[in-house]
């Protein structure tokens, strides 16, 4: 045993040789443990979103439904849309007085309105109806053809001339002042704002004995009077409208007091 020789002791290097060496840590702070918070952090982030999305979407249905109360949704119709009803105050129309046949006969598109009796008074078999015709409303006995009736015509004129020079300016303009002229009449059958005039052939008297010397050319024949009542008439509160009458040699009443149907005459607005 003395003479063993003495154990060498081992190297650090002898044991390397035998156990594979681990590579060199570079950066200590990857070897911590992963953060637990970063995932935690995004399944917050997750559902909050999706919370979001659903309220969101609640909102919207919401708002879709009182879109839908507030404004219904419509209906196909393959049929063209109704006219709008024309109401009683578009049209002309006639409505009964308190007055035993008594009508107010209203024409609001032309803007006139008078009274007559449908019946005649002094004869209980005469009736008379009204008829539009144009620009035109006949008064007439409902056994006669309308034409031979008495009637208004409406005209428009402009609001700064008088009643005298829009009878001029309309049916004058190619007549001689020599043989036709315009009459101002005072009348005391309409208000004091109303005017009155009629065409007149140059003749002191125009009564029947006289017409064979009346040229009826002489002045438009339509709208002047012979051997008739005919003549023009104004509401200067209402300047934008003139009206002639043609009522010729018999007279329709508008009541029993014997009160004709041309002067109840009213212009409306």
């Amino acid at each position: 045993m003395e003479n063993s020789p003495p154990a060498t002791p081992l190297s650090p290097t002898s044991s390397d040789k035998s156990t594979p060496s681990e590579p060199p840590i570079v950066n200590p702070v990857s070897k911590k443990p992963k953060n637990k918070l970063v995932p935690l952090l995004v399944f917050l982030l997750l559902a909050a979103l999706t919370i979001a999305g659903y309220f969101g979407w609640q909102n919207l249905q919401l708002q879709q439904q009182i879109k839908n109360q507030i404004v219904p949704t419509p209906q196909v119709n393959n049929q063209p849309p109704s006219p709008t009803p024309t109401t009683i105050d578009e049209k002309p129309y006639t409505e009964n007085t308190n007055i035993t046949n008594q009508k107010n006969y209203i024409n609001p598109q032309l803007g006139i309105s008078f009274l007559y009796l449908s019946v005649d008074p002094l004869d209980n078999t005469a009736t008379f109806n009204t008829k539009e015709v144009n620009n035109k409303v006949y008064l007439y006995h409902q056994n006669s053809p309308y034409e031979t009736g008495q009637y208004i015509e409406i005209f428009q004129k402009d609001p700064n001339l008088n009643l005298e020079e829009a009878i001029q300016n309309n049916f004058l303009t190619n007549y001689s002042k020599d043989k036709c002229y315009i009459e101002n009449i005072n009348s005391t059958s309409y208000p004091s704002a109303y005017s009155v005039a009629s065409i007149r052939y140059v003749h002191e008297d125009t009564s029947i004995a006289l017409q064979d010397s009346i040229n009826p050319k002489d002045c438009p024949q339509t709208y002047t009077p012979i051997g008739g009542s005919a003549f023009f008439l104004m509401d200067k509160n209402q300047p934008d409208k003139f009206v002639f009458f043609s009522i010729g040699q018999y007279g329709i009443f508008a009541n029993e007091d014997n009160t004709m149907w041309e002067t109840t005459i009213k212009f409306l607005d």
